[in-house]
């Protein structure tokens, strides 16, 4: 199985978010939904509500942070198409 990473920060400042770090992980921010990851446990937080996961949705490569595609589309709700010469995020169809 085949896992695809985009580089998270472009990806999700495209969408309306802000990304930072702090103390406790990587906050991803919009006028409506927030996210904090811990990045060393199973769990992460929206909207002050706790939810507990088997692997993370962000990987750290350098000092970048990478957002696996199963959980950028599961958790900030996008579309990813795919052609052979460009890959588009677009919000879900189901939002609009």
């Amino acid at each position: 199985m085949v896992v695809f990473f985009y580089k998270a920060v472009p990806v999700l400042n495209g969408l309306g978010y802000e990304v930072s770090t702090g103390k406790n992980g990587l906050y991803i921010e919009s006028d409506t939904r927030n996210f904090r990851f811990p990045m060393s446990e199973s769990f992460y937080v929206y909207n002050q509500k706790r939810y507990n996961i088997i692997s993370q949705p962000f990987e750290k490569f350098g000092d970048d942070y990478y957002v696996e595609e199963a959980w950028l589309v599961r958790l900030f709700l996008v579309d990813v198409e795919k052609s052979d010469d460009k890959i588009n995020i677009a919000p879900s169809a189901i939002l609009n």
